[in-house]
């Protein structure tokens, strides 16, 4: 453990680029968003994977092929709107 500790240190200061503080933080926001990036990736990898064997599994929700007819009462309510619109 002395000995990881040790080599991490010596690595830190073995590096000439990263002299300043400021150099080590973009350094460091470089690694954070390029880190985030990569698991974002993948999680929409998995969760794009996941829909398209889910989708497959439930045609009936997700690749609907019937037609639902409309309600009776729905073609009332138009003919009257359309009815007294055309009357006002």
């Amino acid at each position: 453990m002395a000995q990881a500790v040790l080599l991490a240190v010596e690595d830190l200061h073995a590096d000439p680029l990263l002299s300043s503080p400021a150099e080590k933080a973009t350094s460091a926001s470089t690694e954070t968003f390029t880190t985030a990036l990569v698991l974002n990736v993948v999680i929409a990898a998995i969760e794009i994977g996941a829909f398209t064997l889910i989708r497959r599994r439930f045609r009936s929700i997700y690749e609907p092929r019937t037609y639902i007819p409309r309600d009776e009462k729905y073609d009332q309510i138009c003919s009257l709107s359309s009815q007294l619109a055309a009357g006002s």
